[in-house]
């Protein structure tokens, strides 16, 4: 019983504590560079803002969750834009990124 209570033991911390030194670290300006490219939807306020750090226009579409869109419109290179919405559940895409938006 002895035997078992300790192999039970060990099972345990090693699935609650996995060891550090599996983890691979990155370097820190792959992780900043990764972080700069990438287009933000977030909700602010009664609204949603979108940041288009990339070099391209996108094409950015609100949605209702119902599926009425409530907007669309293009966002230049580097440009951040904020549209108002009255409170309700959107559906926002914007580049490859698609984000489900709950405004109160």
């Amino acid at each position: 019983m002895k035997k078992f209570l300790n192999s039970f033991i060990i099972a345990l911390a090693i699935a609650v504590f996995p060891m550090a030194g599996f983890a691979v670290a990155q370097p820190q300006r792959a992780i900043e560079a990764a972080a700069v490219s990438e287009v933000a939807i977030r909700a602010v306020g009664a609204g949603v803002e979108i940041v288009n750090p990339t070099d391209d226009a996108i094409t950015v579409e609100i949605f209702a969750i119902t599926g009425a869109k409530a907007a669309r419109h293009t966002l230049g290179a580097g440009e951040t834009e904020t549209f108002a919405l009255p409170a309700g559940i959107y559906i926002v895409k914007a580049a490859d990124k698609t984000a489900r938006i709950a405004i109160r």
